[in-house]
């Protein structure tokens, strides 16, 4: 019923991450750096500090000199982790999760979950769980979502997945490879050349490479 795992980065690792679920990213010790695909966003994170990665975000992770623990959560475990779930519906009056629950439903999900939950197990903190339903805050479609059938939608969409795949990485290169140029990360990374590849990035981010690589050298040194 409860879909999760846990992953573990250590010392110096770097990682593009990408997960269809809902990630919490815990550091355990040391401190890391996070670069967010969509928000075009770099944070730092120390030791007892966490962060969240939502659905289907891609991030580039370094684990600069410590370890994280990354907790995966699918939707359902989202609503129905913390004990004081159905009050919280209430007070944010989140009726469209509420009504596809019926109360004894949520009731008996809350129960399993005080039985079988193996997150007690790894002694994540109340923080960790308060972070986990303020990820209702990021979830921007219904639990139960329908599957696309037209050809068209479903083609358009995979072709948007590996440009932003593409993109993505592209973006970490700018910041980690510093000894390759824009025109060689533009080539390496599927685009037809320097210009089209300035013209996406600048579409997406608002600024050219040249910019983004000025603005985030400061991180080069972690290479």
């Amino acid at each position: 019923m409860f879909k999760f795992n846990i992953n573990f980065i250590s010392h110096e690792n770097k990682w593009i991450y990408h997960n269809e679920d809902a990630s919490i990213i815990y550091v355990t010790n040391g401190n890391i750096n996070i670069f967010y695909h969509t928000s075009n966003y770099m944070m730092t994170l120390n030791k007892g500090f966490l962060c969240i990665v939502p659905f289907d975000e891609y991030s580039f992770i370094y684990a600069v000199n410590g370890q994280i623990c990354i907790l995966n959560i699918n939707k359902l475990m989202v609503y129905t982790l913390a004990s004081n779930i159905y009050e919280y519906f209430l007070l944010k009056n989140f009726y469209p999760i509420i009504q596809s629950f019926k109360f004894d439903k949520v009731c008996d999900h809350l129960n399993t979950l005080n039985i079988l939950a193996p997150f007690h197990k790894e002694q994540l903190t109340t923080t960790v769980s308060t972070s986990i339903i303020a990820l209702l805050d990021d979830i921007k479609q219904p639990p139960y979502c329908e599957i696309p059938t037209n050809d068209t939608y479903v083609s358009h969409s995979h072709h948007n997945y590996y440009r932003n795949r593409h993109l993505f990485e592209a973006t970490v290169a700018l910041i980690f490879n510093t000894n390759q140029t824009i025109s060689d990360i533009a080539l390496e990374y599927g685009f037809y050349d320097q210009a089209h590849f300035t013209k996406v990035f600048k579409n997406h981010r608002n600024m050219t490479p040249l910019h983004f690589r000025k603005r985030y050298n400061v991180y080069s040194h972690y290479k």
